[in-house]
């Protein structure tokens, strides 16, 4: 199925070159088969035509930060929260990202954020949950 999508986001594009939309979805796709780099060029692509596109940043902070490029995922979070501010999953993100590179407090402020958006966002949860425990075991 993802082969098929590959195939329509690319006729999406030869049709409508312009259209970001269309590249954030075959990075998506592109990531989803492990393909990150080619990713990575898709949500560039993506950002060349709308910089401020949270759901490019969003996928781009994702993709950079499998691809342990965490600083570059970090400003690619920062920058979804700031244009979507109400968007649980970039909360989350710039959690995982902020945990990972050991900034505890910002990576909590964040993922209660993301939990207050979406109480239901298991991911957050169990990030949150995580951290605190890091945080705690620190402080001892």
């Amino acid at each position: 199925r993802l082969d098929e999508a590959l195939v329509r986001y690319r006729r999406a594009l030869q049709l409508l070159p312009g259209f970001a939309g269309a590249h954030v979805n075959l990075g998506i796709a592109l990531g989803s088969l492990g393909r990150l780099a080619d990713a990575v060029e898709e949500f560039s692509l993506a950002l060349r035509i709308e910089p401020d596109l949270a759901e490019a940043h969003l996928n781009m902070g994702f993709a950079l930060a499998n691809m342990g490029h965490l600083d570059e995922a970090r400003d690619h979070y920062r920058r979804a929260v700031a244009g979507s501010p109400g968007d649980a999953r970039a909360h989350d993100g710039l959690a995982m990202v902020s945990a990972r590179q050991g900034h505890l407090e910002q990576a909590i402020r964040h993922a209660r954020e993301a939990l207050r958006i979406d109480p239901e966002h298991a991911g957050a949860r169990a990030r949150l949950d995580a951290i605190l425990k890091l945080n705690n075991d620190g402080e001892r």
